[in-house]
């Protein structure tokens, strides 16, 4: 019983022993764990003072870099002191003074001119002077118009070609020197927008590149048989609008020396216009149905916000839930209701068929500084989607963009593959093209 009874003695010994040394273990694990936590939050703390103290540094050289531009702009020397808070304060309220001071002069002479316009329109005259002269000296060896008149003096009860000028653009395609795309695309308008044909049209033929390589229609760099295909498609162009015949019975045919792409080519467009408004079509955009041309003009003309108004496409249609599914951006109680329309904010612009307010337009073009070839809606569409989609909807206004909801579900604009031979097929069957494309050579 004693010999047993040590035996058990030393068995639990040697299990107590055993257990200690696994809780020191761990406990030592333990300890060595939390001092490498320690040791790395402490390190993370002194980055973060080290990245603040450089986000403070930073600041603190643009906030004196552009007080130095404040104060050059202001006149004081800029190797001396820079403003104080109160002579900044004090400079940017004077700045803010003239910049509202110089908005209501140009607005008192657009509304001396509008009153002059009207005058004469209730006189007879036939143009700003009466007798149409205005007109004729403002294009006279040159394609800068009149400017049009402010939208709050149009009178929308004027007749339709006073009021909008139809601006299409078009450039070197496969199926040239075959006019019917183009012919179809002008038809679709003349028939879907009533009074359109009486419009004047402005049809910009845009230039290219020739190359041997691989072609890019986009940019404009195409093969020398498509280049030659180009020139006979816009010398029959000039032919059917010498011999005024259908639909080009009020074109004139704007030609680019050079490939400029989509935005310069509006531009070079816009400079010509006389009209308050422009309605601006690519030339593989047929309309499909009609367009509320007199409620929106008036919609327009009333609401001077409604600076471009694009017509619904298949990609505009149901816009509020695809801008909430695809932006997360309601845009529940944005919408703008006058003349039985309903406009939405579009949050990034389009070059599809669009309604737009010439000076808003032209002011657009020169604030945002396009490049030659660009599409607008590629740069300028994807600046502003981006700034909405940072500062939200209150970014918005800036660009004036806005897409009809004329309650119909079906598209009023559609889209036709230029290159593709059987497009124009499916949208107009009954009338073959008067000239074959040539052949090409598969190589």
């Amino acid at each position: 019983d004693i010999h047993g009874s040590s035996a058990m003695v030393r068995g639990v010994d040697a299990t107590n022993k055993t257990q200690s040394g696994g809780r020191i273990s761990r406990l030592n694990k333990f300890q060595t764990r939390a001092q490498a936590i320690s040791n790395a939050t402490r390190a993370i703390h002194e980055r973060d003072k080290r990245v603040a103290a450089a986000q403070r540094e930073l600041r603190s050289r643009e906030d004196a870099q552009a007080a130095a531009r404040l104060a050059r702009h202001s006149g004081y020397d800029p190797k001396g002191s820079l403003l104080s808070d109160g002579e900044a304060a004090a400079l940017a309220d004077r700045r803010r003074r003239e910049a509202k001071a110089a908005k209501a002069a140009r607005f008192l002479a657009e509304a001396e001119r509008a009153a002059a316009l009207l005058e004469s329109d209730c006189d007879g005259g036939g143009g700003a002077n009466g007798d149409g002269a205005a007109s004729d000296a403002a294009t006279d060896g040159s394609e800068a118009a009149t400017p049009p008149a402010p939208l709050h003096a149009v009178r929308c009860a004027a007749p339709l070609p006073e009021l909008l000028t139809v601006i299409v653009t078009t450039s070197p395609l496969p199926r040239h020197p075959c006019s019917r795309l183009l012919d179809e695309i002008v038809r679709s308008v003349h028939r879907h927008c009533a009074g359109a044909a009486s419009c004047r049209l402005l049809l910009v033929a845009d230039g290219y590149v020739e190359v041997r390589g691989e072609s890019a229609y986009k940019r404009g760099r195409v093969p020398s048989d498509v280049a030659a295909a180009y020139e006979s498609h816009k010398q029959a162009l000039r032919a059917a609008i010498s011999a005024g015949a259908a639909p080009y019975r009020t074109a004139e045919l704007l030609e680019q020396p050079r490939h400029q792409g989509f935005s310069w080519s509006v531009c070079r467009a816009l400079r010509a216009v006389q009209t308050p408004f422009v309605l601006v079509v690519q030339h593989d955009r047929p309309l499909m149905r009609d367009v509320p041309i007199g409620p929106l003009l008036e919609a327009m003309a009333s609401l001077p916000r409604l600076e471009h108004v694009s017509l619904p496409t298949g990609r505009t249609l149901q816009y509020e839930r695809q801008t909430y599914a695809k932006y997360a951006i309601p845009l529940d109680g944005s919408d703008v209701a006058a003349h039985g329309l309903r406009f939405l904010p579009l949050l990034a612009f389009l070059d599809s068929t669009h309604f737009a307010a010439t000076h808003a337009y032209l002011a657009l073009m020169r604030r945002h500084r396009l490049r030659r070839g660009d599409f607008t809606e590629d740069s300028l569409g994807q600046a502003q989607l981006a700034e909405i989609r940072t500062r939200g909807l209150s970014a918005h206004g800036r660009y004036g963009t806005w897409v009809l909801d004329d309650g119909d579900e079906r598209v009023m604009v559609s889209h036709l593959d230029g290159r593709d031979s059987r497009a124009l097929d499916k949208f107009a069957p009954a009338r073959p093209c008067p000239i074959a494309p040539p052949q090409r050579q598969r190589r």
